[in-house]
């Protein structure tokens, strides 16, 4: 199911605020922007949304690509939730694709939205946060997603995980499928890539239960 949130940008630089939803749209609200440097409206498309929620976290996202945005021409961005080949998601970790108005593909990007803030580049510390406020790792999640999360907010250092959308013109990733185990109160993640001779290096993330981690080379 696609549900559509029309971002209305406002002609002058005026605060943000919610306008109400038609009667019986079953519509998530219009949004009100402050007006980017042309002013153009931006259609934001919500494909397999799980729940309100992850709408208003979609329009945290835009907002902090706006002006990236704006600069490319986009008038429109579809997001939906990063899910794994089985179907599984994580709260407010989502993929967006943006075009502009010839229907051209000028961006696509992972964003992860915690505290009603895009948390990309947060470092450890916004990392950790968000994890608790899942439950991790008493809420086990997916290696792909915990290795995902490690990388969007710029926890790791590069090299060990290879990104759901590579940078542009990036030499193929060596890093190895990720791997994750539990067990009560801590999760350990162990990433793998081939080295330059060809051989396999290994690093170990030990999280503890409040969601900070230990690095170990094996």
């Amino acid at each position: 199911m696609i549900r559509r949130v029309v971002l209305a940008i406002a002609l002058a630089a005026c605060g943000s605020h919610d306008a109400a939803p038609a009667a019986g749209s079953g519509s998530a609200p219009v949004v009100v922007s402050p007006a980017g440097d042309a002013g153009r409206p931006i259609a934001l498309l919500g494909k397999d949304l799980p729940d309100p929620s992850w709408e208003a976290a979609a329009r945290v996202a835009l907002a902090a690509w706006r002006e990236s945005f704006d600069k490319l021409l986009v008038t429109q961005v579809e997001v939906q939730p990063l899910a794994t080949p089985g179907g599984a998601v994580v709260p407010h970790l989502m993929i967006a694709t943006a075009t502009d108005g010839s229907g051209k593909q000028v961006f696509r990007g992972v964003a992860l939205v915690h505290d009603k803030t895009m948390i990309n580049g947060g470092g450890p510390p916004r990392m950790a946060a968000y994890l608790q406020s899942i439950g991790f790792p008493d809420n086990k999640i997916a290696a792909e997603h915990l290795a995902e999360i490690v990388h969007i907010t710029g926890s790791m250092k590069d090299g060990w995980i290879a990104p759901t959308v590579p940078p542009a013109n990036a030499p193929p990733s060596k890093a190895l499928p990720p791997k994750v185990s539990y067990a009560p109160g801590s999760a350990t993640l162990e990433l793998s890539r081939t080295g330059s001779d060809g051989s396999i290096e290994r690093m170990i993330l030990t999280f503890a239960r409040d969601a900070t981690f230990t690095v170990a080379t094996p």
